[in-house]
């Protein structure tokens, strides 16, 4: 095990009881905050245990600044030099990658939030911590309780708000996709609406919310011959599928800005009559939505 001072034990084992609040809340906002902080509480092991094992953890830059080493040669060359049996950096690798994505993408604006990675990474911290002796095996280490209910349920409060604002918003995409498709001679390519394809990139950011409003979103990738025997395009085979009393199902391939070969476009397996069918399929999933949230 790494000795490691009494104060500075201290630091780590507050840094992770606040995590743990974090990671361990419903909110996005919040645990977003916790997986960051995970990945820099594993930073600083590593760190800590090259002060403490003489294995260098700092570089100097070409205008002589000092500089830590980047996560992934922390981990691997210091971390699993001396700790074999720490989790492998395959492992930790999507969960560090992750954080990047929080701090530097717009995930974070867009509400994606994935929290299990959050809570993968807090995993992974407690038995990083339990082998390098900063804690015992036998040792649980409660979370800190700084964020009161109130606060808790003021941010639940602002993302059903939202959740319901982007479902909404996905409901229209679908309804510009059918209005688009329903109209289109079916044997016809070169479908490149932008609103099209915007309405298709939306409802595939936002798979996952509406997943329980009883809609899938699928891909699948193709390819198709372009120009000569080695030329190819890649693209997607994109299945929708919207369920409300009755079914909505269709297919179709997307290439690059280019839409086309719809394979099928039919209301509980038959073909679609009218767009007023669509329509009635389109209002249910909204009542849906409007009793989910009151």
């Amino acid at each position: 095990m790494t000795k490691i001072n009494k104060t500075k034990r201290k630091i780590l084992l507050e840094m992770y009881r606040f995590a743990k609040e974090l990671c361990e809340s419903e909110i996005p906002q919040i645990y977003e905050i916790g997986h960051y902080l995970i990945d820099n509480l594993i930073s600083k092991i590593c760190m800590l245990v090259g002060e403490e094992e003489g294995i260098n953890f700092e570089r100097t830059t070409t205008s002589r600044k000092i500089k830590t080493y980047d996560f992934p040669d922390l981990y691997k060359r210091i971390l699993l030099s001396k700790y074999n049996n720490a989790p492998d950096y395959s492992k930790v690798e999507k969960l560090h990658e992750q954080r990047n994505n929080y701090q530097h993408g717009k995930l974070s604006i867009d509400h994606i939030f994935h929290r299990q990675y959050a809570l993968d990474y807090l995993e992974k911290a407690e038995k990083i911590m339990k082998i390098t002796g900063i804690f015992g095996n036998d040792i649980e280490i409660e979370a800190t309780k700084y964020f009161t209910k109130d606060l808790q349920n003021h941010y639940k409060n602002e993302i059903i708000e939202k959740n319901q604002e982007l479902q909404i918003q996905c409901l229209n995409s679908l309804r510009s996709i059918c209005s688009y498709l329903y109209g289109i001679d079916i044997g016809h390519s070169d479908k490149d609406s932008p609103i099209l394809i915007s309405s298709l990139n939306f409802l595939k950011t936002y798979k996952d919310l509406i997943s329980p409003l009883g809609i899938t979103y699928l891909e699948d990738p193709i390819k198709k011959s372009t120009e000569g025997f080695f030329s190819f395009q890649k693209g997607v085979k994109i299945f929708i599928h919207a369920n409300c009393e009755k079914s909505l199902e269709f297919t179709l391939n997307r290439f690059q800005f280019e839409v086309g070969n719809i394979d099928k476009f039919n209301i509980d397996g038959k073909e679609v009559q009218s767009f007023k069918e669509i329509s009635q399929i389109l209002e249910c999933l909204h009542k849906k939505i409007s009793q989910k949230y009151t």
